[in-house]
């Protein structure tokens, strides 16, 4: 009859929507799940190697200078995050070298470059070290290096290297000079108009703003470019950054807020929106720079399918686990817990609990 097909109709509707319903519970719960536990998982194991190189030789360094109380005569670090570049950063190098010793001739100041290997497997560690000790008495910039093994993700080689930098600003760069170099100075610029009485602002390229006089050549792939259209859709509705790029590799952080970096969970490729997130809710001025970018051909690092699923899926964690109090802001310096191997020659080990939030 009529009223027993509407009865079977009705159930298989009512079905439907329990299922569905199980569905995205499910869903949400690998989304919080996964970044979460891939947290825990780093936080109980000392499984990470992180070595640092001062001139030819390596160095113990007990609490990371970043961390310390002290002030260092270093007005800028330039980190820039290393993964199998020995062939291409070589050009990025003597390109940067080039900018840093008009910088220093017309400002006087003084600059120093973090290298942080990310696990590489070709010969950039070796690259790299030759660096330190080929410029460990420059006049124009001293070379640092920090490697770390294994290769554990962008987000986290910039970590490192933000936590082994002295100076009162920090840069952060991609190894492959997509953005102009001399960009620095206008993020500098626009900066000194938002800093804050405490020291406190973020500078952040960007490749999507316009103004005159900046060439953007954001020529792309149908799909990297819709991917990336939809990135920043999605950030601006979960993590409630109003950016237009905030992924562009080129960020300019004063020392007292490139701190944050010691509250950041999350290690490849969606680091800079929870850095960013972190900074909003402390609110942290942060300016939108437009800057000179062109696509650099090279080795493909990125996978569009699986690096945009595990882009959406680490957005959606920054704004539950945050929400949810599972991952939590901090106006305290966190306790740094190093484990020291005593012979000379062995590695430093780096104890992943560091990054365990602690309030003093």
């Amino acid at each position: 009859t009529q009223s027993t097909w509407g009865i079977f109709i009705m159930s298989w509707i009512l079905w439907i929507i329990i299922f569905a319903i199980i569905l995205i519970c499910l869903m949400l719960a690998y989304f919080i799940y996964m970044p979460y536990r891939m947290y825990k998982k780093v936080c109980q194991k000392n499984f990470r190697k992180i070595v640092v190189w001062e001139g030819e030789k390596e160095e113990e360094v007990p609490v990371p200078y970043l961390m310390r109380d002290e002030t260092y005569p270093v007005d800028l670090t330039i980190v820039v995050p290393c993964y199998n570049e020995s062939n291409r950063f070589p050009a990025t190098f003597d390109q940067t070298y080039k900018y840093l010793e008009d910088l220093k001739s017309r400002t006087g100041i003084k600059i120093e470059m973090v290298l942080v290997n990310d696990g590489s497997r070709d010969a950039t560690w070796d690259m790299i070290k030759k660096y330190c000790a080929d410029y460990s008495n420059n006049q124009t910039l001293t070379v640092r290096g920090v490697s770390v093994q294994p290769n554990s993700g962008k987000g986290n080689a910039v970590r490192m290297g933000f936590l082994y930098s002295k100076g009162n600003n920090v840069l952060m760069i991609d190894a492959d000079a997509a953005t102009e170099i001399s960009d620095y100075e206008r993020l500098d610029s626009w900066l000194k108009d938002k800093v804050k009485d405490d020291g406190h602002g973020i500078a952040i390229g960007s490749r999507r703003k316009k103004t005159a006089g900046i060439d953007n050549k954001t020529e792309r792939s149908f799909l990297r470019d819709l991917a990336s259209k939809v990135f920043n859709v999605l950030t601006r509705i979960l993590i409630g950054v109003d950016v237009l790029d905030t992924q562009c590799g080129f960020k300019l952080f004063r020392k007292p807020s490139a701190r944050i970096v010691s509250i950041q969970h999350l290690e490849r490729w969606s680091f800079d929106c929870e850095l960013l997130f972190i900074a909003a809710q402390k609110h942290y001025p942060i300016v939108e720079v437009p800057v000179s970018w062109h696509e650099v051909l090279g080795d493909a690092k990125i996978s569009i399918l699986r690096d945009s699923f595990t882009m959406f899926r680490d957005l959606l964690a920054i704004r539950l686990l945050y929400c949810l109090g599972l991952w939590k802001l901090t106006d305290s310096l966190i306790h740094l817990s190093l484990i020291h191997i005593s012979e000379p020659t062995r590695p430093l080990y780096i104890s992943y609990a560091v990054f365990c939030l602690k309030k003093k």
